[in-house]
């Protein structure tokens, strides 16, 4: 996956999966994601192959379309959905109750 940058230049990036991969990571237990209105690329697209590791994401959104655009994937992939002030909360259910994952 590649950006464009203000001057035209490309710059290459990974996805979420790609780093969880390439770490070998099994299960995020928090996605804490402030990413200043970059949600969009985070949540549209098929977000299941690391949605489904993650326990509970606390996210900052920027604009009503970034906030449609993550609640509709995390409720999607089953999280519940708080909010904290400017804060959105997802958590699994197992989460909630703070029982062990086998």
């Amino acid at each position: 996956m590649s950006t464009p940058t203000g001057n035209g230049s490309l710059i290459a990036g990974l996805s979420l999966t790609q780093i969880l991969e390439r770490h070998g990571t099994k299960r995020l237990d928090l996605f804490k994601c402030d990413i200043e209105g970059g949600e969009r690329e985070v949540f549209r697209g098929l977000t299941e192959p690391w949605m489904n590791r993650t326990e509970m994401i606390i996210i900052e959104t920027h604009g009503d379309d970034a906030e449609r655009i993550v609640v509709d994937a995390s409720v999607r992939n089953g999280f519940s959905h708080t909010r904290y002030g400017w804060l959105h909360i997802f958590r699994k259910p197992h989460s909630l109750s703070g029982e062990a994952l086998s």
